[in-house]
Protein backbone atom coordinates (compact mmCIF):
# COMPACT_ATOMS: atom_id res chain seq x y z
CA UNK A 1 0.00 0.00 0.00
CA UNK A 2 1.36 3.40 -0.97
CA UNK A 3 2.10 5.65 1.99
CA UNK A 4 -0.09 8.73 2.25
CA UNK A 5 1.59 12.03 1.45
CA UNK A 6 2.12 14.43 4.33
CA UNK A 7 0.51 17.87 4.33
CA UNK A 8 0.93 20.81 6.68
CA UNK A 9 -1.34 23.73 7.54
CA UNK A 10 0.37 27.12 7.28
CA UNK A 11 -1.16 30.27 8.80
CA UNK A 12 -1.38 33.20 6.41
CA UNK A 13 0.49 35.27 8.97
CA UNK A 14 3.59 33.35 7.81
CA UNK A 15 2.96 33.93 4.10
CA UNK A 16 4.66 37.02 2.67
CA UNK A 17 2.48 39.31 0.58
CA UNK A 18 3.96 39.97 -2.87
CA UNK A 19 3.22 42.20 -5.84
CA UNK A 20 2.50 40.81 -9.29
CA UNK A 21 5.16 41.49 -11.91
CA UNK A 22 4.02 42.15 -15.46
CA UNK A 23 5.59 41.59 -18.88
CA UNK A 24 2.90 43.55 -20.74
CA UNK A 25 1.68 45.92 -17.99
CA UNK A 26 -1.75 44.91 -16.69
CA UNK A 27 -2.28 42.22 -19.32
CA UNK A 28 0.43 39.53 -19.22
CA UNK A 29 1.62 38.59 -15.71
CA UNK A 30 5.09 37.18 -15.11
CA UNK A 31 5.26 33.69 -13.64
CA UNK A 32 1.84 32.71 -14.98
CA UNK A 33 0.04 31.46 -18.10
CA UNK A 34 -1.94 33.86 -20.31
CA UNK A 35 -4.29 32.81 -23.12
CA UNK A 36 -4.71 34.82 -26.34
CA UNK A 37 -7.82 33.75 -28.26
CA UNK A 38 -9.19 34.77 -31.63
CA UNK A 39 -10.44 33.60 -35.00
CA UNK A 40 -7.88 32.40 -37.57
CA UNK A 41 -6.22 34.92 -39.86
CA UNK A 42 -6.97 38.09 -37.90
CA UNK A 43 -3.51 38.78 -36.48
CA UNK A 44 -3.04 36.88 -33.19
CA UNK A 45 0.36 35.60 -34.27
CA UNK A 46 1.35 39.06 -35.49
CA UNK A 47 0.56 40.39 -32.04
CA UNK A 48 2.84 37.78 -30.44
CA UNK A 49 5.60 38.89 -32.84
CA UNK A 50 5.00 42.51 -31.85
CA UNK A 51 5.19 41.55 -28.17
CA UNK A 52 8.45 39.62 -28.69
CA UNK A 53 9.87 42.54 -30.68
CA UNK A 54 9.05 45.02 -27.93
CA UNK A 55 10.70 42.74 -25.36
CA UNK A 56 13.82 42.43 -27.53
CA UNK A 57 14.02 46.23 -27.92
CA UNK A 58 13.87 46.83 -24.18
CA UNK A 59 10.37 48.36 -24.14
CA UNK A 60 9.14 45.84 -21.55
CA UNK A 61 12.03 46.13 -19.12
CA UNK A 62 15.58 44.97 -19.93
CA UNK A 63 15.89 43.34 -23.38
CA UNK A 64 14.95 39.68 -22.98
CA UNK A 65 14.77 36.38 -24.83
CA UNK A 66 11.57 34.94 -26.28
CA UNK A 67 11.09 31.24 -27.02
CA UNK A 68 8.55 30.46 -29.77
CA UNK A 69 6.81 27.15 -30.43
CA UNK A 70 4.73 27.25 -33.60
CA UNK A 71 2.76 24.58 -35.43
CA UNK A 72 1.16 26.65 -38.20
CA UNK A 73 3.49 29.45 -39.38
CA UNK A 74 6.73 28.84 -41.26
CA UNK A 75 9.72 30.25 -39.33
CA UNK A 76 11.58 31.53 -42.42
CA UNK A 77 8.68 32.63 -44.64
CA UNK A 78 6.30 34.06 -42.06
CA UNK A 79 7.64 34.50 -38.53
CA UNK A 80 11.06 36.04 -39.25
CA UNK A 81 9.67 38.60 -41.75
CA UNK A 82 7.01 39.59 -39.21
CA UNK A 83 9.63 40.00 -36.50
CA UNK A 84 11.78 42.13 -38.81
CA UNK A 85 8.75 44.23 -39.74
CA UNK A 86 8.19 44.83 -36.02
CA UNK A 87 11.84 45.94 -35.74
CA UNK A 88 12.81 43.09 -33.43
CA UNK A 89 16.31 42.15 -32.39
CA UNK A 90 15.94 38.67 -33.89
CA UNK A 91 19.04 37.42 -32.09
CA UNK A 92 16.97 37.48 -28.89
CA UNK A 93 14.02 35.49 -30.33
CA UNK A 94 14.39 31.74 -30.76
CA UNK A 95 12.30 29.04 -32.39
CA UNK A 96 12.01 25.81 -30.34
CA UNK A 97 11.84 22.63 -32.38
CA UNK A 98 12.77 18.99 -32.01
CA UNK A 99 15.87 17.54 -33.65
CA UNK A 100 13.60 15.11 -35.53
CA UNK A 101 10.28 15.85 -37.22
CA UNK A 102 8.23 15.24 -34.09
CA UNK A 103 6.45 18.29 -32.72
CA UNK A 104 6.44 19.57 -29.15
CA UNK A 105 3.73 17.87 -27.06
CA UNK A 106 2.16 19.03 -23.81
CA UNK A 107 2.66 17.94 -21.11
CA UNK A 108 5.19 15.28 -22.23
CA UNK A 109 7.92 17.63 -23.48
CA UNK A 110 7.73 20.30 -20.79
CA UNK A 111 10.91 18.86 -19.27
CA UNK A 112 12.83 19.87 -22.40
CA UNK A 113 11.17 23.28 -22.51
CA UNK A 114 12.09 23.69 -18.84
CA UNK A 115 15.72 22.95 -19.67
CA UNK A 116 15.83 25.46 -22.54
CA UNK A 117 14.07 28.15 -20.51
CA UNK A 118 16.60 27.69 -17.72
CA UNK A 119 19.60 27.79 -20.08
CA UNK A 120 18.43 30.87 -22.00
CA UNK A 121 16.85 32.78 -19.07
CA UNK A 122 13.83 33.36 -21.33
CA UNK A 123 11.35 36.00 -20.21
CA UNK A 124 8.57 35.05 -22.66
CA UNK A 125 7.42 31.70 -24.08
CA UNK A 126 4.87 31.72 -26.93
CA UNK A 127 2.96 28.52 -27.83
CA UNK A 128 1.01 29.01 -31.07
CA UNK A 129 -1.54 27.45 -31.07
CA UNK A 130 -1.62 25.49 -27.84
CA UNK A 131 -4.19 23.00 -29.20
CA UNK A 132 -1.69 21.81 -31.85
CA UNK A 133 0.87 21.15 -29.13
CA UNK A 134 -1.32 18.96 -26.91
CA UNK A 135 -0.35 15.31 -26.58
CA UNK A 136 -2.68 12.88 -28.36
CA UNK A 137 -3.65 11.45 -24.97
CA UNK A 138 -5.11 14.82 -23.89
CA UNK A 139 -8.83 15.32 -24.55
CA UNK A 140 -9.13 19.08 -25.07
CA UNK A 141 -12.84 18.95 -24.09
CA UNK A 142 -12.17 17.52 -20.62
CA UNK A 143 -11.48 20.09 -17.93
CA UNK A 144 -9.26 17.87 -15.79
CA UNK A 145 -7.05 16.84 -18.72
CA UNK A 146 -6.68 20.42 -19.98
CA UNK A 147 -5.63 21.57 -16.52
CA UNK A 148 -3.14 18.70 -16.23
CA UNK A 149 -1.57 19.82 -19.53
CA UNK A 150 -1.39 23.50 -18.55
CA UNK A 151 -0.21 22.99 -14.97
CA UNK A 152 3.43 22.15 -15.90
CA UNK A 153 3.55 25.36 -17.96
CA UNK A 154 2.35 27.33 -14.97
CA UNK A 155 4.98 25.67 -12.77
CA UNK A 156 7.68 26.47 -15.34
CA UNK A 157 6.60 30.09 -15.58
CA UNK A 158 6.69 30.49 -11.82
CA UNK A 159 10.04 28.73 -11.44
CA UNK A 160 11.86 30.93 -13.99
CA UNK A 161 9.71 34.04 -13.53
CA UNK A 162 8.84 34.22 -17.21
CA UNK A 163 5.51 34.77 -18.95
CA UNK A 164 3.84 31.98 -20.96
CA UNK A 165 1.48 33.12 -23.73
CA UNK A 166 -0.65 30.35 -25.28
CA UNK A 167 -2.54 31.17 -28.48
CA UNK A 168 -5.94 29.59 -29.19
CA UNK A 169 -8.56 29.57 -31.93
CA UNK A 170 -12.23 30.12 -31.16
CA UNK A 171 -15.04 27.62 -31.57
CA UNK A 172 -17.87 28.20 -34.04
CA UNK A 173 -20.47 28.77 -31.36
CA UNK A 174 -22.77 31.76 -31.49
CA UNK A 175 -24.72 33.27 -28.65
CA UNK A 176 -21.94 32.45 -26.18
CA UNK A 177 -20.20 34.69 -23.70
CA UNK A 178 -16.64 35.46 -24.70
CA UNK A 179 -14.85 33.21 -22.19
CA UNK A 180 -16.78 30.20 -23.57
CA UNK A 181 -15.65 30.87 -27.14
CA UNK A 182 -12.23 29.27 -26.67
CA UNK A 183 -12.19 25.98 -28.55
CA UNK A 184 -12.30 23.15 -26.02
CA UNK A 185 -12.90 22.77 -22.32
CA UNK A 186 -13.67 25.71 -20.05
CA UNK A 187 -10.34 24.81 -18.44
CA UNK A 188 -8.63 26.88 -21.14
CA UNK A 189 -10.21 30.00 -19.66
CA UNK A 190 -10.31 28.78 -16.04
CA UNK A 191 -6.69 27.67 -15.52
CA UNK A 192 -4.81 30.69 -16.99
CA UNK A 193 -4.56 33.78 -14.81
CA UNK A 194 -5.16 36.20 -17.68
CA UNK A 195 -7.20 35.83 -20.89
CA UNK A 196 -7.02 38.13 -23.94
CA UNK A 197 -9.06 38.13 -27.15
CA UNK A 198 -8.10 39.44 -30.58
CA UNK A 199 -10.91 40.39 -32.97
CA UNK A 200 -11.98 42.74 -35.74
CA UNK A 201 -12.93 46.22 -34.68
CA UNK A 202 -16.70 46.47 -35.27
CA UNK A 203 -16.29 50.25 -35.61
CA UNK A 204 -13.87 49.93 -38.52
CA UNK A 205 -15.24 52.23 -41.28
CA UNK A 206 -14.16 49.66 -43.87
CA UNK A 207 -16.21 46.89 -42.23
CA UNK A 208 -15.05 43.28 -42.41
CA UNK A 209 -12.54 44.21 -45.12
CA UNK A 210 -10.92 46.75 -42.82
CA UNK A 211 -7.51 46.51 -41.19
CA UNK A 212 -8.40 47.56 -37.67
CA UNK A 213 -8.15 45.02 -34.86
CA UNK A 214 -9.05 45.08 -31.17
CA UNK A 215 -7.35 43.38 -28.23
CA UNK A 216 -9.71 42.94 -25.27
CA UNK A 217 -8.78 41.82 -21.77
CA UNK A 218 -11.53 39.54 -20.47
CA UNK A 219 -10.13 37.85 -17.37
CA UNK A 220 -7.46 38.62 -14.80
CA UNK A 221 -7.05 36.89 -11.45
CA UNK A 222 -4.23 39.14 -10.29
CA UNK A 223 -5.58 42.58 -11.10
CA UNK A 224 -8.33 44.50 -12.89
CA UNK A 225 -9.01 43.94 -16.59
CA UNK A 226 -7.22 46.47 -18.77
CA UNK A 227 -8.75 48.61 -21.49
CA UNK A 228 -9.29 47.35 -25.05
CA UNK A 229 -6.47 48.33 -27.41
CA UNK A 230 -6.92 49.18 -31.09
CA UNK A 231 -4.39 48.22 -33.74
CA UNK A 232 -4.15 48.69 -37.49
CA UNK A 233 -2.52 46.22 -39.86
CA UNK A 234 0.15 48.09 -41.79
CA UNK A 235 1.74 46.60 -44.95
CA UNK A 236 5.51 46.92 -45.22
CA UNK A 237 8.30 45.77 -47.56
CA UNK A 238 11.33 44.12 -45.99
CA UNK A 239 14.20 44.96 -48.39
CA UNK A 240 16.61 42.36 -49.74
CA UNK A 241 19.77 41.86 -47.72
CA UNK A 242 22.81 39.65 -48.36
CA UNK A 243 21.36 36.34 -49.56
CA UNK A 244 17.83 37.04 -48.27
CA UNK A 245 15.11 38.20 -50.72
CA UNK A 246 12.79 41.19 -50.33
CA UNK A 247 9.47 40.22 -48.72
CA UNK A 248 6.08 41.92 -48.55
CA UNK A 249 4.69 41.50 -45.05
CA UNK A 250 2.59 43.41 -42.53
CA UNK A 251 2.80 44.54 -38.91
CA UNK A 252 0.48 45.85 -36.22
CA UNK A 253 0.49 49.51 -35.26
CA UNK A 254 -1.14 50.67 -32.01
CA UNK A 255 -3.60 53.46 -32.80
CA UNK A 256 -5.60 53.90 -29.57
CA UNK A 257 -8.21 52.38 -27.29
CA UNK A 258 -11.83 51.27 -27.58
CA UNK A 259 -14.76 51.16 -25.17
CA UNK A 260 -15.84 47.83 -26.66
CA UNK A 261 -15.44 44.64 -24.65
CA UNK A 262 -15.07 41.05 -25.79
CA UNK A 263 -18.78 40.21 -25.90
CA UNK A 264 -19.41 43.13 -28.26
CA UNK A 265 -16.36 42.34 -30.37
CA UNK A 266 -17.52 38.76 -30.90
CA UNK A 267 -21.18 39.64 -31.47
CA UNK A 268 -22.66 38.32 -28.23
CA UNK A 269 -25.80 39.87 -26.79
CA UNK A 270 -27.25 39.17 -23.34
CA UNK A 271 -30.29 37.47 -24.86
CA UNK A 272 -28.19 34.91 -26.75
CA UNK A 273 -26.51 33.04 -23.91
CA UNK A 274 -25.72 29.49 -24.91
CA UNK A 275 -28.08 26.97 -23.41
CA UNK A 276 -26.96 24.56 -20.73
CA UNK A 277 -28.24 21.70 -22.89
CA UNK A 278 -25.84 22.59 -25.73
CA UNK A 279 -22.94 22.70 -23.28
CA UNK A 280 -23.99 19.32 -21.88
CA UNK A 281 -24.14 17.89 -25.42
CA UNK A 282 -20.54 18.96 -26.01
CA UNK A 283 -19.62 17.36 -22.70
CA UNK A 284 -21.25 14.04 -23.67
CA UNK A 285 -19.53 14.01 -27.07
CA UNK A 286 -16.18 14.27 -25.31
CA UNK A 287 -17.00 11.77 -22.56
CA UNK A 288 -18.29 9.10 -24.95
CA UNK A 289 -15.82 9.66 -27.79
CA UNK A 290 -13.65 6.71 -26.74
CA UNK A 291 -16.53 4.27 -26.27
CA UNK A 292 -19.25 3.22 -23.80
CA UNK A 293 -19.16 4.60 -20.26
CA UNK A 294 -21.11 3.50 -17.21
CA UNK A 295 -23.91 5.95 -16.53
CA UNK A 296 -22.79 6.59 -12.95
CA UNK A 297 -19.30 7.58 -14.10
CA UNK A 298 -20.71 9.97 -16.71
CA UNK A 299 -23.05 11.61 -14.21
CA UNK A 300 -20.24 11.98 -11.69
CA UNK A 301 -17.99 13.62 -14.29
CA UNK A 302 -20.85 15.89 -15.40
CA UNK A 303 -21.42 17.14 -11.88
CA UNK A 304 -17.68 17.71 -11.44
CA UNK A 305 -17.72 19.99 -14.50
CA UNK A 306 -20.83 21.90 -13.47
CA UNK A 307 -23.63 20.04 -15.33
CA UNK A 308 -25.61 19.55 -12.11
CA UNK A 309 -29.11 19.16 -13.46
CA UNK A 310 -30.20 15.60 -14.19
CA UNK A 311 -32.89 17.03 -16.47
CA UNK A 312 -30.31 18.97 -18.50
CA UNK A 313 -28.11 15.92 -18.89
CA UNK A 314 -31.09 13.73 -19.84
CA UNK A 315 -32.25 16.25 -22.46
CA UNK A 316 -28.73 16.50 -23.88
CA UNK A 317 -28.52 12.71 -24.03
CA UNK A 318 -31.81 12.46 -25.93
CA UNK A 319 -30.96 15.23 -28.40
CA UNK A 320 -27.58 13.68 -29.08
CA UNK A 321 -29.15 10.28 -29.64
CA UNK A 322 -27.11 8.52 -26.97
CA UNK A 323 -27.94 4.82 -26.78
CA UNK A 324 -28.44 3.25 -23.35
CA UNK A 325 -27.45 -0.38 -22.81
CA UNK A 326 -27.59 -2.63 -19.76
CA UNK A 327 -25.06 -5.28 -18.88
CA UNK A 328 -23.40 -7.08 -15.99
CA UNK A 329 -24.27 -8.76 -12.72
CA UNK A 330 -25.56 -6.73 -11.00
CA UNK A 331 -27.00 -5.06 -14.06
CA UNK A 332 -25.58 -1.62 -14.85
CA UNK A 333 -26.54 1.07 -17.33
CA UNK A 334 -24.03 2.16 -20.01
CA UNK A 335 -24.17 5.10 -22.43
CA UNK A 336 -22.63 5.21 -25.87
CA UNK A 337 -22.98 7.39 -28.95
CA UNK A 338 -25.40 6.13 -31.58
CA UNK A 339 -23.58 4.08 -34.17
CA UNK A 340 -20.79 3.13 -31.77
CA UNK A 341 -20.42 -0.54 -31.01
CA UNK A 342 -20.83 -1.51 -27.32
CA UNK A 343 -17.60 -3.22 -26.29
CA UNK A 344 -19.08 -6.34 -24.69
CA UNK A 345 -17.49 -9.75 -25.17
CA UNK A 346 -19.22 -12.18 -27.60
CA UNK A 347 -19.84 -14.52 -24.64
CA UNK A 348 -20.00 -13.36 -21.02
CA UNK A 349 -19.86 -15.41 -17.81
CA UNK A 350 -21.75 -14.36 -14.71
CA UNK A 351 -20.55 -14.74 -11.13
CA UNK A 352 -22.11 -18.19 -10.83
CA UNK A 353 -20.28 -19.48 -13.91
CA UNK A 354 -23.21 -19.31 -16.34
CA UNK A 355 -22.42 -18.26 -19.92
CA UNK A 356 -24.62 -15.63 -21.57
CA UNK A 357 -24.59 -14.81 -25.28
CA UNK A 358 -24.05 -11.19 -26.28
CA UNK A 359 -26.89 -9.86 -28.45
CA UNK A 360 -24.36 -7.66 -30.28
CA UNK A 361 -21.88 -10.47 -30.99
CA UNK A 362 -22.76 -10.64 -34.71
CA UNK A 363 -20.74 -7.44 -35.20
CA UNK A 364 -17.59 -9.07 -33.93
CA UNK A 365 -16.97 -6.61 -31.14
CA UNK A 366 -14.02 -7.02 -28.79
CA UNK A 367 -14.27 -7.73 -25.10
CA UNK A 368 -14.29 -4.90 -22.64
CA UNK A 369 -12.72 -4.80 -19.20
CA UNK A 370 -14.89 -5.43 -16.17
CA UNK A 371 -18.33 -5.64 -17.83
CA UNK A 372 -19.46 -9.23 -17.21
CA UNK A 373 -22.92 -10.50 -17.96
CA UNK A 374 -25.52 -10.09 -20.68
CA UNK A 375 -26.29 -6.76 -22.24
CA UNK A 376 -29.61 -5.39 -23.38
CA UNK A 377 -29.72 -2.38 -25.64
CA UNK A 378 -32.31 0.19 -24.67
CA UNK A 379 -32.22 2.25 -27.83
CA UNK A 380 -35.28 4.42 -28.57
CA UNK A 381 -36.98 1.61 -30.49
CA UNK A 382 -36.48 -0.93 -27.66
CA UNK A 383 -37.55 1.03 -24.61
CA UNK A 384 -39.28 4.26 -23.79
CA UNK A 385 -37.55 7.13 -22.05
CA UNK A 386 -39.62 6.37 -18.97
CA UNK A 387 -38.46 2.75 -18.88
CA UNK A 388 -34.83 3.85 -19.21
CA UNK A 389 -35.22 6.35 -16.40
CA UNK A 390 -36.79 3.76 -14.08
CA UNK A 391 -33.91 1.38 -14.68
CA UNK A 392 -31.37 4.13 -14.11
CA UNK A 393 -33.10 5.13 -10.87
CA UNK A 394 -32.84 1.49 -9.82
CA UNK A 395 -29.11 1.62 -10.54
CA UNK A 396 -28.80 4.51 -8.11
CA UNK A 397 -30.64 2.57 -5.39
CA UNK A 398 -28.35 -0.41 -5.89
CA UNK A 399 -25.30 1.85 -5.81
CA UNK A 400 -26.41 3.36 -2.49
CA UNK A 401 -27.15 -0.07 -1.01
CA UNK A 402 -30.88 0.59 -0.72
CA UNK A 403 -31.82 -2.22 -3.12
CA UNK A 404 -30.29 -5.19 -4.91
CA UNK A 405 -30.68 -6.68 -8.39
CA UNK A 406 -32.19 -10.16 -8.28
Amino acid sequence: MTAARRFDSIPFSEIKRELTDWLEPGRIPVGMVTILGGDPGLGKSQWTCLLAARLSRGELGPPGITLMLTAEDDPSRTIKPRLEAAEADVSLIRIVRAANSDGFALPDDVVELDRIAGETHARLIVIDPVSAHLSEKINSWRDSEVRSALRPLSDLAERYQCAVLAVMHLNKGTGMQVLYRLSGSVGFSGAPRSVLFFARDPDDPDGVAGRRRALSHEKCNVGPESSTLLYEIEPILIPARDDEPAVNVSRLKLIGESQRRGNELLGFSDGDERSAVEEAMDFLRAELAAGPRERGDVVKAARAEGHYSDKTLRTARERLGVTVSRAGFPSRSYWHLSGAQPLWAPLQTDLEGHDWPNPHSSTGSEASNGHPGPSRALSPDMGTTGEIELLEEADELVRRGEAAWV
